[in-house]
């Protein structure tokens, strides 16, 4: 109930007497009208409704263009501190899915996989796997396929559950993977060339158990780690240079961001937005901060 003052007299006011219920929501009203939408097509004040999974990249999840202003921070707990990169889908069939990989070179040496699933706003760390081989984690992407993973220049498949794990490169080793990302129908990695001065922009085909690779453009600036693919752009590390590269698909540079932060640990899309995995210092934890692009 409302109390509200007026000269000489008090008058209650309840939600009822204006066709509110108790919870403040109008009666026999939809909370929601419309879903999915997405965000170019979504009008000011527009409330639109949010499924835990299956939703199409780049739309809105509750609140309509509120949703951009709040988005925020995420903190994720890895199995281990020595991290790699940090993943998730742009394909729908694993939208809300997160995964990593974390580990060193041996002989051999563990590496380990982590996954979330990002229910609302919060992540829930629901699979995890180890794999022990003598190379270092140099990748990891996620698509409707399953799990790409990346050791040294070897290159493994995992379904969305971890339960297994497949190398794809047995007959021969992929030339670099430094970062991986998906477009859902290819995998994209790069290689800086210091004797070039270009980077190597590659695009991996998978056909069952096995690839082909090409070159698809060599890029006039530096990239030393791929990060993600967000449906328009690419976006990748330059530790040269302190910069976030953003490029388009046939190689032209689209923006430069400055960025200081020391423990880049990859790029991803979630719920529309793209966001940074920073390593908060030498401990297995990973903070996931919202940008600009």
């Amino acid at each position: 109930m409302i109390r509200r003052f007026e000269e000489n007299q008090i008058m209650d006011i309840t939600y009822e007497q204006y066709g509110y219920d108790k919870m403040a929501f109008k009666k026999e009203a939809p909370r929601f009208r419309k879903e999915p939408i997405d965000f170019k097509n979504v009008k000011l004040g527009e409330d639109v409704i949010h499924h835990p999974g299956n939703i199409l990249p780049g739309t809105i999840l509750r609140g309509a263009l509120a949703v951009k202003a709040k988005a925020s921070p995420l903190i994720l707990q890895l199995s281990d501190a020595n991290v790699y990169q940090v993943s998730s889908c742009f394909s729908k069939e694993a939208a809300n899915l997160i995964v990593s990989i974390a580990g060193t070179s041996g002989t051999p040496a563990n590496k380990y996989y982590d996954g979330w699933y990002l229910y609302e706003e919060f992540p829930l760390k629901d699979r995890k796997a180890i794999h022990s081989t003598n190379e270092a984690p140099s990748g990891i992407a996620i698509d409707g396929n399953g799990v790409w993973v990346g050791e040294g220049t070897r290159l493994y498949k995992m379904p969305h559950d971890f339960s297994s794990i497949t190398e794809i490169t047995s007959g021969s080793a992929i030339p670099a993977i430094n970062g991986l990302t998906s477009d859902g129908t290819y995998l994209y990695t790069v290689k800086w060339d210091g004797t070039l001065g270009k980077t190597r922009f590659y695009k991996i085909t998978i056909s069952g158990t096995t690839y082909t690779w090409q070159e698809i453009a060599q890029l006039n600036f530096r990239v030393d780690m791929m990060g993600c693919w967000t449906g328009k752009i690419f976006i990748g590390y330059d530790s040269a240079n302190n910069l976030l590269r953003e490029w388009q698909m046939d190689g032209t540079l689209w923006r430069n961001i400055p960025y200081t932060e020391p423990n880049f640990k990859g790029a991803l899309i979630l719920n529309g937005f793209p966001y940074i995995a920073i390593q908060i210092g030498s401990t297995a934890s990973i903070s996931l901060m919202p940008v600009r692009i």
